[in-house]
């Protein structure tokens, strides 16, 4: 039975159907559905039966997927889909909480109290891991790809070293990352609109929960493809220089 992010990977609806049942399939892929929906109390039946009719719809519609990629056209993809739209959606809400904290007629001030420090805090540590990967590991990532189309496995054993303990730093970032949006969600309970809420309000649930689902889907690619995609290319390079 493949795991929740092999079903991510091979079949790309399935991504609708974990967000709408909180299954973790872009940090804890690991597990079997059978297994999640154990965990979370679910019936794995139901749950699989829809899975079953998202594979059928899917095989066609999803005839190129993420995996398809080249190492330099996913990395460009994620600094493009992701890094530059998560910049301008996390500035943009911070500036609508903002507005709404300022305003006295908010009837959600003390919710918004509550939660708008940890999305301040999870604004700074995600752009601030966003340049890191941008301006050092992406750049890394695009020259040990280039060096493998060129077979220069000496170079490349000389850079790759630094490359593992750099991905296991990312894995630790992108786990404080979502710890911390997962306070933001609760002390936003859970992204819910009051029916007293101002239209503006409203509007600022949407964009989180929006940047919530983007967010895992940002991190399903880089935790399930691109960084075993790479580990595995300095493997190969290390494995073709010990045998020089």
């Amino acid at each position: 039975m493949l795991t929740l992010k092999e079903l991510a990977i091979h079949v790309p609806a399935s991504i609708r159907l974990f967000e709408r049942y909180e299954l973790d399939y872009y940090r804890n892929g690991g597990q079997t559905l059978r297994e999640a929906c154990k965990e979370k109390g679910l019936s794995f039946e139901a749950i699989d039966a829809e899975l079953s009719e998202l594979r059928e719809s899917s095989m066609i519609i999803y005839s190129f997927t993420l995996e398809d990629m080249s190492t330099e056209r996913l990395v460009d993809y994620i600094n493009g889909r992701y890094h530059s739209n998560e910049r301008c959606l996390l500035n943009g809400m911070q500036e609508d909480m903002n507005r709404l904290l300022s305003d006295p007629t908010c009837r959600q001030r003390a919710r918004l109290e509550n939660f708008a420090p940890l999305f301040a805090r999870l604004r700074d540590h995600l752009l601030e891991h966003s340049d890191k990967e941008d301006e050092a590991l992406f750049p890394l990532m695009r020259r040990l790809s280039g060096k493998y189309r060129n077979k220069a496995p000496k170079t490349v054993h000389d850079e790759s070293a630094t490359l593992g303990p750099a991905i296991d730093s990312l894995r630790r970032e992108h786990e404080a990352i979502i710890s911390l949006l997962e306070e933001v969600k609760t002390a936003a309970r859970h992204f819910s609109v009051p029916a007293d809420a101002s239209p503006e309000y409203g509007i600022l649930m949407h964009n989180l929960l929006l940047f919530e689902q983007d967010m895992h889907m940002h991190l399903h690619i880089e935790n399930n493809i691109l960084f075993p995609r790479l580990l595995t290319l300095c493997e190969l390079h290390i494995n073709e220089t010990h045998k020089l």
